[in-house]
């Protein structure tokens, strides 16, 4: 599985997810680009704050639709009301 999290802080986010994941999934690693994603790879993209947020979004969502990999790429965000939901990119070789 791989990862593409977008996150609104610049300072905090940054820090606390990949300290996260590390405990929650330690095979997973860190990639540069979404590009160089392939399994178990997650890729942090930092948005530093609102409105910025929003264009970045657009951006990640294009992204995530042209990344080609061998495992589906799990989102996670928040939605409206702050609940966790996640998807899974559809497109990925079989």
């Amino acid at each position: 599985m791989n990862v593409y999290m977008v996150v609104e802080g610049r300072r905090t986010e940054p820090k606390v997810y990949p300290a996260w994941l590390s405990l929650l999934k330690p095979d997973f690693k860190r990639v540069d680009s979404p590009k160089l994603m392939t399994g178990n790879s997650y890729y942090l993209f930092s948005a530093c704050g609102i409105p910025a947020i929003y264009n970045h979004i657009v951006n990640s969502v294009k992204d995530i639709g042209e990344i080609e990999c061998d495992v589906p790429i799990e989102v996670f965000e928040k939605d409206m009301h702050g609940h966790m939901v996640s998807w899974q990119s559809k497109r990925f070789q079989a």
